[in-house]
């Protein structure tokens, strides 16, 4: 963790669109999402510092369902990660960078042919009531998960990458049928 201000004094907020950064706040959430769904492709993959944790697991776990859904059921499996507007807040460090925060909503979706999936007790709870656990979808799933992702961005003109220092990623809702 970087260093901010000592508590006597406290660390200003940092706007969304701060110059002064190697990227603005809301600019790194945006490549964020980009190195999320183009993985080493991404042009702004060498922005953050690797190994990024949550992007391997975020990685590993699609990797895996693409894999299922294809030898499971000859279907696919597709994610797309978005920045939520006015969701990113950040302070500065007294290195001059920044600690950002900031939510992402992640929309996943399973296509089955020929194959079912068995709803969990866990997918029926967020399912608003719609799926039953237990219950059997035969055309696939949607879900959607609400990640929150804290980054160092450093000061414009240092040589260190943006690093991710912590990340959630919690299922919301889920469909089907």
């Amino acid at each position: 963790m970087p260093a901010t201000a000592v508590p006597s004094v406290g660390s200003a907020p940092v706007a969304a669109d701060a110059q002064g950064l190697v990227a603005t706040p809301t600019e790194v959430v945006a490549h964020y999402t980009d190195v999320l769904t183009n993985g080493d492709k991404s042009q702004f993959a060498a922005t953050f510092a690797a190994p990024d944790t949550f992007r391997q697991r975020i990685e590993s776990a699609r990797a895996a369902q693409v894999s299922n859904a294809a030898i499971v059921s000859g279907g696919t499996f597709s994610e797309t990660y978005t920045p939520l507007p006015g969701q990113t807040f950040a302070l500065a460090t007294a290195d001059g960078g920044a600690l950002v925060v900031a939510s992402m909503a992640t929309a996943s979706s399973l296509t089955s042919k020929g194959a079912t999936i068995t709803v969990t007790a866990d997918m029926a709870a967020v399912s608003n009531g719609t799926l039953a656990t237990g219950a059997q979808l035969h055309n696939g799933q949607q879900a959607t998960y609400s990640d929150v992702v804290a980054f160092y961005v450093p000061p414009a003109g240092a040589k260190g990458p943006v690093q991710v220092l912590g990340a959630e990623h919690i299922r919301t809702s889920v469909t089907g049928s």
